[in-house]
């Protein structure tokens, strides 16, 4: 994951998840904008289709 569709904080740090969020509550086009690019990338991540190929293919390499 990437800047572009979210914020990487450091683990257990509270002030950097509390300044991400402000950060992106600040500023709703940019809060928007990670917002559809997460939704874009979960939809070709995990479509049932895509997923349905890529575990029988899985699957294929398993048999042998």
């Amino acid at each position: 994951i990437d800047e572009r569709v979210g914020a990487l904080t450091p683990a257990g740090s509270s002030a950097h998840l509390a300044a991400a969020i402000t950060t992106l509550l600040a500023d709703p086009s940019t809060w928007r904008a990670k917002s559809e690019a997460a939704r874009q990338r979960a939809l070709a991540l995990y479509d049932w289709r895509k997923l349905a190929v890529d575990y029988l293919a899985l699957y294929e390499t398993m048999k042998r």
